[in-house]
């Protein structure tokens, strides 16, 4: 039999199906408990766990089989990637999952960044004259080019809503994608340097870590807009607020878990930056076909 755990608020149709399959022994827990109570996970197979839970080495180090560990959500989230990694486990997510609440977000993030939303509204609010508030690179009536890094499900569908809304698209990816519209693949560098919006939705792995810092940052086209929906670690929060205040960046937007607790003072005092919070995205998942997409993810990984 194959052991497959299943952790958290997951779509309720997802076990019965899964205990439809004659090979799955189907086990389900609220979350994962900690190392001492966790033992009777020692033989499991596989790993369902729900988007909110963290996954640490301690209860990795128990679970001598796990071959597999499957995320129904976007990227990993808090989970000791490298840990899992050393181990030979596979970790698989669900990106239809929330592909399209992602994609709709960033490009509400592009509009707030470009029209500086947030600072109108403080000062609406404040009773201060808002004034010039956007710099004059974003007045004009040219056309804007928007650069995707990592362009998969997510960055795909951004760059689709953005190519509609008369963008030019360039993406930088491991491999060239066929997108179905006109979005042209280049170099990480070149992209940095012809974007006038950058978009990152990359996972964190060992090639991605520090991937966006404070050189490449440098690099980047005066003024432009960065909206960064990686996973924590992949862009450097330091030098992306320091880029603000220099007026190399005109905004940014970053989930609030890419900012280190002693960052988050000195962001919230920078009107160009936008602190957003992936949790925002988990009330669009489709769970019907989140659910189906682990059941697809199990019965091809074990070939059942």
């Amino acid at each position: 039999m194959i052991r497959v755990l299943l952790a958290g608020k997951l779509d309720a149709g997802v076990a019965d199906d899964l205990r439809a399959v004659p090979e799955f022994e189907i086990q389900e827990v609220d979350a994962i408990p900690h190392s001492s109570a966790a033992i009777e996970f020692r033989h499991i197979d596989a790993a369902v766990v729900d988007a909110r839970i963290p996954v640490d080495r301690a209860f990795l180090s128990l679970t001598e089989n796990l071959r597999i560990l499957i995320r129904p959500a976007t990227t990993p989230g808090e989970m000791d990637l490298d840990y899992a990694r050393s181990r030979g486990i596979d970790v698989r997510c669900t990106p239809f999952a929330t592909a399209d609440t992602v994609a709709d977000y960033t490009i509400a993030l592009i509009g707030a960044c470009r029209f500086h939303i947030g600072p109108c509204y403080h000062c609406f609010h404040t009773g201060r004259d808002a004034g010039q508030i956007t710099p004059d690179a974003f007045h004009s009536e040219r056309k804007l080019t928007l650069g995707v890094v990592g362009f998969g499900r997510i960055g795909a569908a951004v760059g689709k809503r953005a190519y509609n809304l008369g963008m030019e698209i360039l993406y930088n990816d491991i491999e060239e994608v066929q997108s179905g519209f006109p979005a042209r693949r280049i170099s990480f560098e070149h992209l940095l340097s012809s974007a006038d919006i950058v978009s990152m939705h990359l996972p964190l792995t060992r090639d991605t870590r520090d991937m966006l810092g404070e050189e490449r940052i440098s690099g980047m086209k005066p003024l432009s807009i960065l909206v960064d929906l990686s996973a924590p670690g992949v862009v450097n929060a330091a030098a992306v607020l320091d880029a603000i205040l220099a007026g190399k960046l005109t905004a940014a937007a970053m989930d609030t878990k890419a900012l280190p607790e002693g960052l988050k003072r000195k962001a919230a005092g920078i009107s160009g930056m936008y602190p957003v919070s992936g949790e925002l995205f988990m009330p669009g998942i489709d769970s019907e076909r989140s659910g189906n997409d682990v059941i697809s993810i199990l019965k091809e990984f074990f070939n059942v």
